[in-house]
């Protein structure tokens, strides 16, 4: 019957919404890792620039 094509179909939406949205907190998560990543590199590189005009200097 048509109600219970329509329920079927309303499990199925909410399910996919349900999913995207899960996907999108695994992405923020994701990108925030790689944002601190960066940083750390970006920390490195300072550091690694530090040593090199100490030796230079």
């Amino acid at each position: 019957s048509k109600t219970v094509q329509l329920e079927k179909m309303k499990q199925r939406i909410i399910q996919e919404v349900e999913q995207t949205e899960q996907e999108d907190k695994c992405l923020m998560e994701y990108k925030q890792e790689m944002d601190l990543l960066m940083q750390e590199k970006m920390a490195h590189v300072e550091e690694l620039r530090q040593i090199h005009a100490d030796i230079n200097a």
